[in-house]
């Protein structure tokens, strides 16, 4: 019942193997993903197509696994009301302010707007003070973001950190397609604290993690540097740096390439 080895309870299957196919037979997986914090899991989704997967809290699995240890043999009785219901579409959320002067130019301001089903979805995305700006690699970067920054509380201009011209990011954040198809995009960054651990993609990410000042801090940022970079007359350069060597491997980092988009994740 271990992480990475098979166990078996009277009634149910315990499992957790990624490398499981699709002619396991079983009656079902529960597993627990620790997040390296107390009492917190990972949520991800099941690597299975048919057998139905149940993530159960840490104290619970290890329960489990401490009484299959030994050798009492549990039998669970497990309830969900979740349903299968097929290939559902989904939906982006877009509003616009078109402007009068220019109005085939566009600020964009981008955030994945979803929860995963451990919690509510409170710190993933759009929670935490603001506190870095990166520019991506792209070389005028400092001249557009010091000019739009300039304005600014000192409040809350000084209290950001600014890397320029960066390196840009290959993926995980939503700055990263507009980068790779050569958009000068911008990532915000708040510091950590233990957001990996604690509520990252976790059964703890909910609406008391939440830090109001720090979502008052955002709004005041964000609005600040889209109606800056809207007024301003200079176009953004897409002037991209040379990339360094990989200090890892002595290989030269290489920008991110446009791919087609998957619009049916986890499908075959």
């Amino acid at each position: 019942m271990k992480n990475g080895e098979n166990g078996g309870v009277e009634g149910m299957q315990l499992a957790w193997s990624p490398g499981m196919g699709k002619n396991t037979v079983t009656a079902g997986i529960i597993s627990s993903n620790w997040s390296a914090g107390f009492g917190v899991d990972k949520i991800f989704g099941a690597y299975t197509k048919k057998t139905p997967t149940v993530d159960i809290a840490l104290e619970d699995y290890g329960l489990l696994y401490r009484l299959t240890e030994s050798g009492d043999k549990p039998r669970i009785s497990v309830h969900t009301e979740s349903k299968e219901r097929g290939v559902v579409p989904a939906f982006n959320t877009i509003a616009e302010i078109r402007g009068s002067e220019k109005p085939d130019e566009y600020v964009i301001l981008s955030a994945h707007f979803d929860s995963w089903d451990g919690g509510t979805g409170a710190t993933d995305n759009g929670t935490g003070r603001v506190a870095s700006l990166a520019g991506q690699g792209f070389l005028q970067a400092y001249e557009y973001l010091s000019r739009w920054l300039t304005p600014l509380p000192t409040w809350i201009r000084d209290t950001i950190e600014t890397h320029f011209p960066g390196t840009p990011g290959g993926g995980g954040s939503d700055f990263a397609s507009f980068v790779a198809a050569g958009a000068p995009a911008f990532s915000l960054s708040s510091r950590s604290w233990s957001y990996f651990a604690y509520t990252w993609h976790t059964n703890r990410d909910t609406y008391d993690k939440i830090i109001f000042d720090d979502l008052r801090n955002n709004a005041i940022l964000v609005a600040a540097l889209a109606y800056m970079a809207s007024e301003d007359p200079v176009r953004t350069s897409r002037e991209k740096s040379v990339l360094p060597l990989n200090l890892k491997t002595g290989v030269q980092m290489q920008w991110p390439q446009q791919v087609s988009p998957t619009r049916k994740g986890g499908m075959d």
